[in-house]
C-alpha cells in the first residue's frame, strides 16, 4: 500500500538505502573531523565575525563570508540563526544535530545572497528554515531525520539543488506563500510528503528523484503555474489540490515525469478525450468535459486517476492499486465510475463536491482508510460494488440523496457511516432489497414489504442498523455479486497430431480472478488443470497437448471472481471431442483415370519388352542352326 515499501521499490532503492545507512553509520567518525562550536546567532551584516563562526571572506559576491567546519549541538538553541542580512555568505561543511522540536538546525530570516552547501543536518526541528528571504541557495546537503527537511515561507527566488532530503517525519520540502522558486536534482525519499507547494506560484520542479514518501510525492495546493518536468517517482506522484480552476489547469506537467518508468499524463482544457488502454503511471485531468478513461492499470502513485472540474466523465474497466487514491474526483458532475478495481490504496474511491454520480460494479478492497468516501455530494447512486477488507467500507459525509443498494459489504473494520441520516437511502425498497452485510445477524423466515408474510424471500426480517437514524431496511442474506459469465463454443473434432486450442469469453462485474481449463487426454483417467491466459478483451485461451492416438478428449472450464464466486462451463459434465486417425483421402475421377492410363501404358511397355526379348532369342537360335 501507499507509504509501505514493496518488493520492487526495495530492489530499485537498495543501493541508495545502503548508501544512506553507510552515511548514518559513519556520522560519529565524520563528526570527529569537525570543530565543536556553540550555536551561532547573527543579526545584521555586522554580525559576520570570527566570534560568530566566520572563518573567512569579506561579504562580497566574489569573496563571500565563509562559515565552515563546525559541529553544533542544537539541543538548547537553533544551531545557526542568521537574520536581516544582505551580505554574501556561504555556510558549508557543517554538522548540526540534536535539535528539539523548538530548535532548528539552520534558520535564515530576512536574508538574501546566502548559500548553504555540503552540510549534514539532523535533529528534531527543521533542517533548514527560510523566512522572508530571497536569492538564496541550498545545495548538496544531507538533511535527514528532522521534523521537516526544508521549510520555505514568504521567500522568492530560492534555488534548492542536489540535496538528499530523507526520512523527515513531516515534509521533505514545505513551501508556503513563496513564489518563483526552483527545486532541481534533489533526492527526496522516505518523508511524510515529498514536496508540498502551498499558496505558491511559479515553482519549477525538475529532475528530482522522489520516492517512498508516505503521502504525496509533489502536492500543488492552491498554487498556479508550476512547471514539473523530468522527475522520477517511485511509490509517489503528483497531486493537485484546490477549489478553483486556475490552480488545476495552469501548470506544465510533462510526460517525461515517470512513475516507476511510466509517464504521468496531464490533460487540461479539453472535451471528448478518450484515454483507452495506454501505459500510464498516473492520469491527471483538469477542466475537461466528457472524458472517457478505460482499460488502464496504474500502481504505486499518489492519485492513480485524478479528475477535477471534469463533468460528464466515465471511468471504467481500469485498475488502480497501492496508491494514495484509487480515484480522486472533485467539482465534477454527471460522472460514472464502473467496473473498476481499486485494491490496496489508502483511499479507494473519493468523490468530493460533485453531483449526479454513479458508482457501480467496482471491486474496492484493502484500503487503509476508506473504500468509498463520499464528501459533500448530492444525488449519488452506489450499487453493485464489492467493498471488502477496508478500514472504512462506505462513508457518507455531508452527502445527500444518496442511494446505496445491492453492494456486498464484507469484512471492513467499520462497515458504513452516514452523518446525514434520512437524507440518504441504504436500500432500493422491496422487493429489490438493500445490501449484503457480512456482520448482519438477522434471519430470513418471512417476506413482504413489512417482512411479516410467512416464507423466506432472501431478505433479512430485521433492518441492518447503521446508526440511530440510518438503516438498511432490506438487508440481503447472500452476496449480491453474481458469478462470472463464461461464453464458449465447444471445440470440434480433430485428427491425431493436430493442435487443440480452447478459447472462452469470461466477464464478471467484480473482476475475473482466474480462469482454468481442465482436460482429460485420450486414454487418461484424471483431469489436468491448466490456467487460461487472457489474450484480448475478455478472451481467455489455453492449449490441450497434441494427441498422438485416436480417442476422446474431455474438458470443462471454470472461472472465479475476486469475490470468490465460481462458474463452470458446462454447468455439469464435460465437453468432449473426438480425435480420429487420419485416413487417406478418396481418389478423384481424374486421379483414377490417370492411374488406369498409367497402368495400361505400363502394360503395353511390358508387352513390347517381352515381344522384343522373344524375337531376339528366336533370331539367336536361327543363327546357331
Amino acid at each position: 500500500m501507499k507509504g509501505m515499501k514493496r518488493v520492487q521499490s526495495f530492489v530499485l532503492l537498495s543501493f541508495f538505502v545502503g548508501s544512506c545507512l553507510a552515511v548514518l553509520a559513519s556520522v560519529p567518525e565524520v563528526a570527529s573531523a569537525y570543530t565543536p562550536h556553540v550555536p551561532i546567532y547573527i543579526n545584521g551584516n555586522a554580525g559576520f565575525t570570527p566570534a560568530n563562526g566566520v572563518t573567512g571572506g569579506s561579504g562580497t559576491l566574489v569573496d563571500p563570508f565563509i562559515i565552515e567546519g563546525w559541529e553544533i549541538d542544537a539541543s538548547t538553541a537553533h544551531g545557526m540563526a542568521i537574520w536581516n542580512t544582505d551580505a554574501h555568505f556561504v555556510i558549508r561543511d557543517v554538522y548540526v544535530h540534536s535539535g528539539f522540536r523548538d530548535y532548528d538546525d539552520i534558520v535564515l530570516a530576512f536574508v538574501s545572497n546566502g548559500s548553504i552547501e555540503d552540510s549534514l543536518l539532523s535533529g528534531e526541528g527543521i533542517g533548514i528554515s527560510l523566512g522572508e528571504s530571497n536569492n538564496d541557495t541550498i545545495r548538496s546537503n544531507v538533511i535527514t531525520d528532522n521534523l521537516w527537511g526544508i521549510s520555505l515561507g514568504f521567500s522568492v527566488n530560492i534555488n534548492i539543488t542536489a540535496n538528499d532530503v530523507t526520512n523527515n517525519r513531516e515534509d521533505g520540502i514545505h513551501v508556503y506563500y513563496s513564489d518563483n522558486n526552483v527545486f532541481t536534482a534533489n533526492n527526496i525519499t522516505g518523508n511524510n510528503r515529498g514536496i508540498w507547494v502551498d499558496e505558491s506560484d511559479g515553482a519549477t520542479i525538475t529532475g528530482n528523484t522522489i520516492s517512498n514518501n508516505s503521502l504525496d510525492g509533489i502536492r500543488l495546493r492552491h498554487s498556479e503555474s508550476a512547471v514539473v518536468r523530468a522527475n522520477r517517482f517511485i511509490d509517489d506522484g503528483v497531486y493537485l489540490d484546490s477549489f478553483v480552476v486556475p490552480d488545476f489547469n495552469s501548470h506544465t506537467i510533462t510526460p517525461d515525469n515517470l512513475v516507476s518508468g511510466l509517464p504521468i499524463y496531464y490533460y487540461k482544457d479539453c472535451s471528448g478525450l478518450d484515454i483507452n488502454g495506454i501505459q500510464a503511471g498516473q492520469i491527471l485531468v483538469a477542466n475537461c468535459s466528457d472524458v472517457k478513461i478505460s482499460n488502464l492499470t496504474i500502481a504505486g502513485t499518489d492519485a492513480g486517476i485524478e479528475l477535477v472540474f471534469a463533468p460528464g466523465a466515465t471511468v471504467e474497466t481500469s485498475s488502480v492499486s497501492d496508491s494514495l487514491y484509487g480515484i480522486f474526483l472533485a467539482y465534477s458532475d454527471n460522472v460514472t465510475i464502473k467496473t473498476n478495481r481499486f485494491n490496496g490504496n489508502e483511499w479507494g474511491v473519493f468523490p468530493a463536491r460533485s453531483n449526479n454520480l454513479a458508482i457501480t460494479a467496482n471491486n474496492i478492497s484493502d484500503s487503509d482508510s476508506y473504500g468509498i468516501f463520499l464528501g459533500y455530494c448530492d444525488e449519488t447512486t452506489i450499487s453493485n460494488n464489492s467493498v471488502y477488507n477496508n478500514s472504512e467500507g462506505i462513508y457518507l459525509y455531508y452527502s445527500t440523496n444518496t442511494t446505496v443498494y445491492h453492494n456486498s459489504i464484507v469484512g471492513n473494520v467499520n462497515q458504513s457511516y452516514d452523518n446525514m441520516g434520512p437524507e440518504n437511502s441504504w436500500d432500493d425498497g422491496y422487493p429489490s432489497g438493500g445490501n449484503y452485510w457480512s456482520n448482519y445477524t438477522g434471519v430470513d423466515q418471512f417476506g413482504g414489504p413489512n417482512q411479516d408474510k410467512p416464507g423466506s424471500d432472501g431478505i433479512g426480517d430485521t433492518a441492518y442498523l447503521i446508526d440511530t437514524d440510518s438503516q438498511d431496511r432490506y438487508p440481503l442474506m447472500a452476496p449480491w455479486n453474481t458469478p462470472p459469465v463464461i461464453t464458449h463454443t465447444p471445440h470440434g473434432d480433430v485428427s491425431v497430431n493436430e493442435a487443440i486450442i480452447i478459447t472462452a469469453n469470461v466477464t464478471d462485474d467484480a473482476g475475473v480472478k482466474a480462469v482454468y481449463l481442465h482436460y482429460k487426454a485420450v486414454g487418461a483417467s484424471t483431469f489436468v488443470e491448466v490456467r487460461m491466459i487472457k489474450t484480448t478483451g475478455d478472451t481467455y485461451e489455453a492449449t490441450i497437448p497434441i494427441q498422438t492416438e485416436p480417442g476422446t478428449v474431455h474438458y470443462y472450464i471454470n472461472a472465479t471472481d475476486d469475490w470468490g464466486n465460481e462458474a463452470r462451463h458446462p454447468q455439469t459434465g464435460e465437453h468432449s471431442l473426438q480425435v480420429a486417425q487420419k485416413e487417406n483421402p478418396p481418389l478423384s475421377d481424374m486421379t483414377m483415370i490417370l492411374m488406369v492410363v498409367t497402368g495400361a501404358l505400363l502394360a503395353v511397355i511390358a508387352i513390347i519388352a517381352a515381344v522384343t526379348l522373344f524375337l531376339k532369342k528366336r533370331k539367336k537360335r536361327g543363327e546357331e542352326k
